[in-house]
């Protein structure tokens, strides 16, 4: 191999060790577990504290070694909302005795380790909740999300919690990492729920009472869906029984809407590994620098032999409230979204349909792609709506929408449009 070969070559390998951060590898379905925590709805009455329901939930806010954030299924939280969200509250019982009731929303990270929480945000009809803990811990870490497709029917799939929790504060919790049951069976299809049309995941792997909230996840431990709830059909003399989790895709939409940042899965290649909205300042001059060296050892190669640098990919806003902004792909990826810290292709914060991290987009080999994050409202390819977490070639001449037309790019060449 020629010098300047291995030069392109080791500034490339600079380009994705500026662009990867720090991270625990990828590893099995059961690392899954160090992210998981029991959510409790604890009774503090005249006193006496007793344990009225509980669930899991797992931690997803991926911006430090601590986490401080995680998701679980409303129907865990709603009697400690009901209950008036740690207000307390004078109860005149059956016999006329008034006692002093206050609900509190504890996370369990072992029988003894718990701390207080809150709701932050709730809603009933995806049975989702995201709940913020009192201080960030380092005793869970967040899981990787993975939006899934049509084409993982079949494929394994585990539902993670604490379906066998004790029931009473204070008893042998076992609440510990350990303690954590794995159910397997695979991804029996995708659909969404008759009436509310809230995405499903349709699995067998065992969802019981107390997993709801844990996470159904892949063979490599990310996040496909969040366990909520079994269904029994029974026909003559027999019955099946099909368990459920909302899809993964509910969740990220709800982070975005609080801005709390998570990592999306991404599949094998420099690019696609890439958490798409993790940039660091000093990698992100580093990967300038680097891809300017590079094309100019390419671009002082091709002149030798006489060839002709290849003409630039621009995405052109063509509708909308970016119409006339021209952003060249050039080499590294372009956040479409809200984020002010992290979006090159920047819509204004209150921006109707567009959401925080909306997509990405890069250029590899000569070639474009577009990757939907999980945006609320979509990202559309020639009037084609893109799968959350779907990598999608892209020609010049594309129409990229996001959340509709209304809002619309065009892939060019330099120089086009």
């Amino acid at each position: 191999m020629k010098m300047k070969k291995w030069i392109a070559v080791i500034l490339c390998l600079t380009i994705a060790a500026a662009l990867c951060p720090t991270a625990a590898a990828a590893g099995d379905y059961s690392s899954a577990r160090n992210g998981v925590a029991v959510v409790a709805v604890v009774l503090e009455l005249d006193g006496q504290m007793m344990l009225h329901s509980y669930g899991s939930g797992f931690f997803v806010d991926s911006d430090d070694d601590e986490v401080e954030y995680l998701v679980t299924n409303h129907h865990v939280v709603s009697d400690h909302l009901t209950m008036g969200s740690g207000e307390g509250q004078n109860v005149e019982l059956d016999d006329g005795t008034v006692v002093s009731v206050r609900s509190r929303l504890l996370v369990f990270f072992d029988e003894d380790d718990y701390v207080e929480a809150k709701v932050v945000d709730s809603n009933d009809v995806d049975d989702l909740a995201l709940v913020k803990i009192s201080r960030p811990t380092d005793e869970r870490k967040y899981l990787t999300l993975c939006p899934p497709t049509d084409e993982m029917q079949g494929q394994s799939a585990y539902a993670i919690g604490f379906p066998d929790a004790a029931e009473s504060v204070g008893a042998s919790s076992q609440w510990g990492v350990n303690d954590v049951s794995i159910t397997s069976g695979s991804i029996s299809r995708l659909v969404d729920e008759t009436g509310t049309l809230t995405p499903l995941v349709q699995t067998d792997a065992v969802i019981s009472p107390g997993n709801s909230g844990g996470p159904l996840v892949n063979a490599n431990g990310e996040v496909l869906g969040v366990n909520t709830k079994g269904i029994t059909t029974i026909y003559d003399s027999s019955s099946r029984e099909v368990f459920y989790a909302v899809n993964v895709s509910e969740v990220i939409a709800m982070l975005q809407k609080n801005a709390v940042t998570f990592k999306l899965a991404g599949k094998s290649g420099l690019l696609d590994a890439v958490p798409s909205w993790v940039w660091i300042a000093a990698g992100a001059v580093t990967v300038v620098a680097a891809v300017a060296a590079v094309a100019l050892v390419l671009r002082k190669k091709g002149g030798k032999k006489g060839g002709k640098k290849a003409a630039g990919l621009v995405l052109v806003g063509t509708a909308g409230e970016l119409a006339g902004r021209r952003y060249p792909l050039s080499g590294v990826q372009l956040m479409a979204g809200r984020d002010t810290s992290q979006c090159t292709v920047l819509y204004p914060k209150d921006h109707p349909g567009v959401s925080f991290h909306h997509c990405c987009l890069w250029a590899e080999n000569g070639s474009a792609y577009i990757r939907d994050v999980g945006s609320t409202f979509g990202t559309y390819v020639n009037g084609s709506r893109l799968a959350p977490g779907e990598n999608r070639p892209l020609s010049p001449g594309a129409a990229i929408s996001l959340g509709s037309s209304d809002e619309t790019f065009t892939l060019t060449q330099e120089g086009g449009v």
